[in-house]
C-alpha cells in the first residue's frame, strides 16, 4: 500500500500479501478511521479473511469467511460465512467489529441477501430478501420497505447504493430498469437507461467494487455493460430523468465519488511490451475529462 499526494510523491505504507485472482481473493480495504485493514485470501483452497490492525501489523484470520465491505460511519465489517468450501459452498451473512474479533450471524437462511448495502450511520443493512426489500438492524430487528412483487411485474434488483441524506436508494441490475426507492415510503421510480441487448445466462460486465452511486442529491452514476454499440460506458443521469452524460470507458472497476464534480475509477491496462497493471483514474463529470493518477487500485481518498 502507498499514499500518493496530489502532488505526485509516494510514500509506502505497510504492506499486505499480493492478492491474486483466486478462490476467497479480494482486495484490502481500509476501515472507516484507517485503524484496520481487510483482506481476502485463499490457505489451502479454504477461502480466508485477515484482519489488520495497521499500527501494530497485528493479524487476526478467520477462515471460512469472506470480505464484503466497511460500514461508512463505523468500524463494522460486512461478511459471508461460509461453510463446506470449497467442495459444496454455502453462506450466511454476518459482522465483525475488529475490537471485539467475533462474528455476529443475522440469521442462519442459507444463501441469503445477494443485494446489500450498508446504511449511512453503519447501524443497519438494506438487502433484498426472497424478493423484498427489508432494512435489518445488527440487532436482528427487520422492516419490509418494498415488498414481493407477482411474478412478471418483480423488481430486477442488482447493486444498492444509499444518497448521502439517507433516504433514498439506488439499484442498478445489469439488466432491466435502474430504480429509485424512497425509504420512507417504498415509492418506487426508475431511470431511462441506454436500449439493451438481451445476455440472459451471462455473468455481469464491470469488475470488482462499486459501480453504482450517488454524485449528489438528484445525480446518480452507473457502469453500463449490456447496451447496444455506443451506449456502454460510465453513465451519469439526472433521478427526474433530465441531462444524461456517457463517459466511454469499458473496462471499469470501483467507482467512488471523490469530490464535488469529481469520481475516481479503475481500469486494467496491459500493453503488450510490459506486464498488466491497475490505473487509477480521476474523472471531471462537468467536462468529462479523465486522466490518470496513479498506478494501483482499491483507493481511500482523504
Amino acid at each position: 500500500m502507498a499514499r500518493v499526494t496530489s502532488g505526485g510523491a509516494v510514500a509506502e505504507l505497510p504492506s499486505i500479501p499480493d492478492i491474486a485472482d483466486a478462490l476467497g481473493d479480494v482486495p484490502p480495504a481500509l476501515s472507516p478511521d484507517g485503524k484496520w485493514t481487510a483482506y481476502g485470501s485463499q490457505v489451502g483452497y479454504v477461502p480466508t479473511l485477515t484482519i489488520r490492525e495497521m499500527a501494530t501489523g497485528a493479524e487476526t484470520k478467520y477462515p471460512q469467511v469472506f470480505l464484503t465491505s466497511w460500514s461508512p460511519a463505523k468500524n463494522r465489517l460486512l461478511v459471508r460465512i461460509n461453510a463446506n468450501c470449497p467442495a459444496d459452498c454455502s453462506w450466511t451473512t454476518g459482522w465483525i467489529d475488529p475490537q471485539e474479533g467475533i462474528i455476529h450471524r443475522f440469521a442462519d437462511k442459507k444463501n441469503n441477501w445477494w443485494a446489500i448495502t450498508w446504511a449511512p450511520d453503519g447501524g443497519s443493512l438494506y438487502v433484498v430478501d426472497e424478493g423484498a426489500l427489508t432494512q435489518v438492524s445488527l440487532a436482528g430487528e427487520s422492516r419490509v420497505i418494498v415488498a414481493k412483487r407477482p411474478e412478471g411485474s418483480e423488481i430486477r434488483w442488482g447493486q444498492l447504493a444509499v444518497s448521502e441524506d439517507g433516504k433514498r436508494l439506488l439499484s442498478s441490475p445489469f439488466q432491466g430498469a435502474i430504480t429509485i426507492i424512497d425509504l420512507e415510503t417504498g415509492a418506487v421510480s426508475s431511470i431511462e437507461r441506454a436500449t439493451q441487448i438481451p445476455v440472459l445466462g451471462k455473468c455481469g460486465g464491470g469488475g470488482y467494487g462499486s459501480l453504482t452511486g450517488w454524485l449528489g442529491a438528484a445525480t446518480v452514476i452507473w457502469h453500463e455493460s449490456f447496451a447496444e454499440k455506443g451506449g456502454n460506458g460510465i453513465t451519469i443521469a439526472n433521478v427526474n430523468g433530465g441531462s444524461r452524460k456517457l463517459i466511454p470507458f469499458f473496462t471499469v472497476s470501483d467507482i467512488r465519488k471523490v469530490a464535488p464534480d469529481l469520481v475516481s475509477f479503475t481500469t486494467y491496462e496491459n500493453p503488450e511490451s510490459q506486464g498488466g497493471f491497475f490505473l487509477t483514474w480521476l474523472l471531471d463529470i462537468r467536462t468529462g475529462e479523465a486522466r490518470p493518477v496513479t498506478v494501483g487500485a482499491t483507493p481511500a481518498w482523504e
